[in-house]
């Protein structure tokens, strides 16, 4: 009643009350004396005294001198301390009237994060600022303040990550100071795992949604709610957030939210690279208005026609340039060479002596069977001998003897007769002759092996028909043998164009005649597959065996953006499909 009655005059006359207060001892007078003290006119509080014992007139009356000037100290400092307050928020509205400048000054995501999260964190006044945004509908993060680059493997970005999943998914605004008890089973692992990697003491998870504005309480204050773009996370490490933070952060949150949805929807813009280039050149003065439409539609009609307009498609690879009829000549055992009948590039005849080869072993067991041979042959005819003189006496008590023996030495002699044929005919192969008819293609057959002790199976001298057909072994990477399987389904076999690497203007053609069923890797470590390709011209004179080519399998036609981009295309369809 007091305070209302000092309002209603204005606070200008101080006011004296008697009440009287009721107690269990006595009855006793208390004197009240109140003034109120202003601002601008405006009461904005009451100063009161009250005495327990009467107090005089003149007493009463310095009291409220004293009271008056009391209010007057009141009513300054109030109005100093709006003063400052007003101060430090036009302060902080010029600071963010900057802030809001910088973040929408560019375009580019990337600027924009940065500018958001460096100069967030000051206007905030936290610690560290992230900006997460979704890319390929994934949440990554772009930007953290006070670094210019982050390792994204690291354990505090896929924590941080996974909190954010989890908080853009929720649409709210989430805070962890210390305490997880009345957070979400599923939001609790995530936050506990994040804060043991950050040791921060006070986490702020907001998601940015672009259309709509948070209170600080993380409520959406219009009524839709479309998805999050991203997520922005603060971060205190010592002191705890004041009763301005929350405000602030849901400034600096509805700012981003509009910026980071501008940037991201700038730069998925087609024909951005060419817009780009367009805007520069015209500021420039390079180019005039109906120059750049003319380029542009001289542009699109480019585009049009090499997407359309059809051409010779072909797979290129590198080959090997082949005889059909060649054969290679391997050691038939262990053996010296002791003639060399031939030389490099030399026309030889079938059954021609190539070299002429010698076996010390072969020799000794030719002669050991030889001497086995005549031994047995004599200890045959004494035993026949015997056994006819023990068929003449038929009074001989022993008769019939000997025709054990003598069967015996028989089965052994026709052993030994076989080993002798399969020992002469080893003796017969140290001669080695052509199994062909061509031409000889080692290099310097008799420095290689004149007087040379060699191995069983070791290659001694090959031999190729150069007057007959030729053949390509092609090696094509196995990224690009399905456009030739592809082609290949017609009936008609594909052609192949191929060049000498050795140089020369001249084009040779051949068809392929098979595929081989297995992928193999070659010396550099690539994997490739075998095409064989039959070769048909009269100038195959001029061919040397186991050439270089380069050859170009023609699979068709297609249209000129795909023989140009095709790997392009392939693997962009393979990201896309797998």
């Amino acid at each position: 009643f007091l305070a209302s009655l000092l309002a209603s005059e204005g606070g200008s006359t101080a006011v004296a009350a008697t009440t009287r207060l009721a107690d269990s001892e006595a009855r006793q007078t208390r004197v009240a004396v109140a003034v109120t003290f202003s601002d601008q006119g405006e009461s904005i509080g009451l100063v009161e005294l009250l005495f327990h014992d009467p107090v005089s007139d003149d007493g009463r009356r310095g009291v409220e001198r004293l009271l008056a000037i009391t209010s007057d100290l009141f009513g300054t400092y109030f109005q100093q301390e709006r003063l400052r307050r007003l101060g430090t928020a036009t302060d902080r509205w010029r600071q963010f009237e900057l802030l809001v400048g910088r973040v929408h000054a560019s375009l580019n995501l990337d600027e924009t994060a940065s500018q958001l999260v460096n100069d967030g964190r000051v206007f905030v006044e936290c610690d560290r600022v992230s900006l997460m945004v979704y890319r390929a509908g994934r949440l990554q993060t772009v930007a953290v303040s006070g670094v210019d680059s982050f390792e994204r493997r690291s354990q505090l970005v896929r924590n941080m990550e996974a909190l954010g999943e989890v908080v853009a998914r929720s649409k709210r605004w989430l805070r962890y100071q210390g305490d997880t008890h009345e957070l979400p089973p599923q939001v609790q692992e995530v936050v506990c795992d994040y804060a043991d990697v950050s040791h921060a003491q006070t986490i702020d998870v907001v998601p940015l949604v672009a259309s709509s504005l948070l209170d600080v309480d993380g409520v959406a204050l219009e009524p839709e709610d479309p998805s999050p773009v991203g997520v922005l996370l603060f971060e205190r490490f010592d002191s705890p957030p004041d009763g301005q933070t929350e405000q602030r952060i849901s400034q600096l949150t509805n700012l981003g939210s509009i910026a980071v949805r501008n940037a991201i929807d700038y730069s998925t813009l087609p024909f951005l690279s060419f817009s780009k280039a367009t805007r520069l050149a015209t500021q420039a003065g390079w180019l005039r208005a109906k120059r750049v439409w003319w380029i542009t539609l001289f542009s699109l009609l480019t585009v049009t026609t090499i997407g359309m307009i059809p051409v010779r498609f072909s797979v290129g690879a590198r080959g090997l340039l082949q005889p059909c009829v060649r054969r290679d000549v391997f050691a038939p055992m262990d053996v010296e060479v002791m003639e060399v009948a031939c030389d490099h590039d030399a026309l030889v005849k079938k059954d021609d002596v190539l070299l002429r080869l010698r076996s010390r072993q072969l020799e000794l067991d030719l002669q050991r069977v030889k001497g086995e041979s005549q031994t047995t042959r004599k200890r045959l005819l004494a035993v026949t001998s015997a056994r006819v003189q023990e068929d003449s006496d038929p009074a001989d008590q022993y008769r019939g003897r000997f025709a054990a023996e003598e069967q015996e030495l028989r089965e052994v002699l026709a052993s030994l007769k076989k080993q002798l044929a399969l020992l002469r005919d080893q003796r017969d192969r140290l001669v080695v002759r052509s199994p062909i008819e061509g031409r000889v293609l080692t290099w310097a057959p008799t420095e290689l092996l004149a007087d040379r002790p060699v191995a069983r199976g070791q290659l001694l001298i090959s031999l190729a028909d150069t007057g007959g057909d030729w053949e390509l072994e092609v090696q094509v990477p196995d990224r690009e043998i399905g456009w030739i399987k592809e082609a290949k389904l017609g009936e008609q076999p594909l052609e192949v164009r191929f060049a000498l690497a050795a140089g020369g203007e001249q084009i040779f053609k051949g068809k392929v005649h098979s595929i081989a069923g297995r992928t193999e890797i070659d010396q550099d470590g690539e994997a490739v597959v075998t095409v064989r390709v039959s070769v048909n011209d009269s100038r195959a004179a001029s061919f040397r065996s186991g050439e270089t080519v380069f050859a170009d399998v023609d699979c068709g036609r297609r249209s000129i953006a795909f023989v140009v981009f095709h790997r392009v295309i392939d693997s962009a369809w393979r990201w896309l499909t797998l």
